[in-house]
């Protein structure tokens, strides 16, 4: 819907009314692309063993 006084007024303050729908578009597909890839990313901790138990033997 389009207003008749809205038509003299300037696209926006920076003037990029075409490039704003794009810009939002490429951050919401950057943002789904860190979201799908964030378990890949993540740094597991080390799993933990059971101490390795060694048998020594004493001679003397």
């Amino acid at each position: 819907m389009k207003l008749p006084h809205y038509r003299h007024t300037p696209p926006s303050a920076s003037g990029r009314t075409r490039h704003d729908p794009v810009l939002a578009l490429a951050s919401a597909g950057i943002a789904g692309l860190f979201t799908a890839t964030a378990a890949v990313r993540r740094i597991r901790p080390p799993v933990t063993r059971e101490p390795a138990t060694l048998a020594l033997t004493v001679r003397g």
